[in-house]
C-alpha cells in the first residue's frame, strides 16, 4: 500500500508540474506569442508587451536574448514643438504570428490594424521617453531607448501630450528596417510629425 500512495503522488506531482509549465515550447504551434510563453510586464500603462518568445507563422521560435543600447536623436515636427511631452516606442518582429496573415507594416500600425498592442504582435522591446520641453524645444538628442535585441526591427513611435505616454496622440514615426548590432551603442535619428 506505501509504494502505491508513493506510485500516485509522483504521477500527481508530474501532472502538477506539467499542468503549470508555460505555454508551447520552440516548434510548437501557436496563434500568439504569449501562446508561447508569458509576455513580460509592460513598463506603463500604455505600452505595449514585450514577448519573451515569438510566434512567427504558427510555429513558437526562441527570442534573441543578446541585446544592444539605442540612443535616438528626435526631432519633432516644426508645428509640434511644445505638444509632445513624452514618446511610446515599440520594436516589432515583421513577421506575423499567422501564416495567413500579412507582414507588420508601419501603414498597418498607422492604421491600427493591428495596433503594437495586439496580442499576436511580435514586440522584442518596448518602453517610454519622457520628454524635457522647454521653450522652443523641437530637437531631442540622446533619447534613451533602452537595449533592444540584435537583429532586424520595424520601429514604431508615438508622441503623447502628457507623460508616460498618457495624454492625447499627437505626433508618430515609423522606421521599417532598423538593424540593431552588437556595439556599444546603436544611434538612430528619428523624426516625428502630426498625426493626420
Amino acid at each position: 500500500m506505501p509504494r502505491l500512495m508513493l506510485s500516485l503522488g509522483v504521477t500527481a506531482l508530474v501532472l502538477l508540474v506539467l499542468g503549470c509549465a508555460p505555454g508551447g515550447a520552440e516548434g510548437e504551434a501557436c496563434a500568439a506569442p504569449g501562446d508561447c510563453a508569458a509576455r513580460e510586464q509592460a513598463l506603463c500603462d500604455a505600452c505595449a508587451a514585450q514577448a519573451t518568445q515569438l510566434c512567427v507563422e504558427g510555429v513558437c521560435e526562441a527570442a534573441e536574448t543578446r541585446l544592444a543600447a539605442v540612443v535616438v536623436d528626435v526631432m519633432l515636427h516644426f508645428s509640434l514643438t511644445g505638444d509632445v511631452s513624452s514618446l511610446l516606442y515599440a520594436f516589432v518582429d515583421q513577421r506575423p504570428a499567422s501564416p495567413d496573415a500579412d507582414s507588420i507594416s508601419c501603414d498597418g500600425l498607422a492604421r491600427s490594424q493591428p495596433s503594437v498592442t495586439d496580442a499576436a504582435v511580435n514586440v522584442t522591446h518596448s518602453g517610454f521617453v519622457n520628454l524635457q520641453q522647454t521653450s522652443g524645444t523641437a530637437f531631442f538628442p540622446d533619447s534613451n531607448f533602452g537595449s533592444a535585441p540584435i537583429g532586424r526591427h520595424l520601429l514604431d513611435v508615438r508622441g503623447y501630450t502628457s507623460a508616460r505616454g498618457e495624454g492625447e496622440l499627437s505626433a508618430r514615426a515609423c522606421v521599417a528596417a532598423i538593424d540593431v548590432v552588437d556595439s556599444d551603442e546603436n544611434r538612430l535619428e528619428l523624426n516625428l510629425d502630426p498625426i493626420d
